[in-house]
C-alpha cells in the first residue's frame, strides 16, 4: 500500500488505486454483506424521490452505489 502524504493530495489517489481491486470485497467482508442492503435502500430511497436530474457522489471508492443507481435510472446525469 502506498502511504498517504498530506503535502502531496496525489497520493490519496495513489493509495486507494492500490487497494481498489479489494475494497468492495474488504467492504463485503467487514459489514458481513450489510453494505449492499444499505446501498440496495439508499438507491431505493432516491430514485422514490427525486430531487435533481443530476448526483454528485463524492468520495465515492469504486463507483458501486452510482453505478448500481444508474442501472435502475438511465434519464439522470451523475459525476462520480
Amino acid at each position: 500500500m502506498i502511504p498517504y502524504n498530506k503535502n502531496n493530495p496525489q497520493s490519496i489517489q495513489k493509495m486507494f488505486g492500490s487497494i481498489a481491486r479489494q475494497y468492495d470485497r474488504t467492504n463485503a467482508l467487514l459489514s458481513l454483506q450489510m453494505h449492499r442492503y444499505w446501498n440496495y435502500q439508499l438507491i431505493k430511497t432516491i430514485i422514490k424521490k427525486p430531487h435533481s436530474m443530476t448526483y454528485l457522489d463524492l468520495c465515492c471508492g469504486t463507483g458501486e452505489i452510482a453505478l448500481k443507481y444508474l442501472e435502475k435510472n438511465r434519464l439522470v446525469r451523475l459525476i462520480y
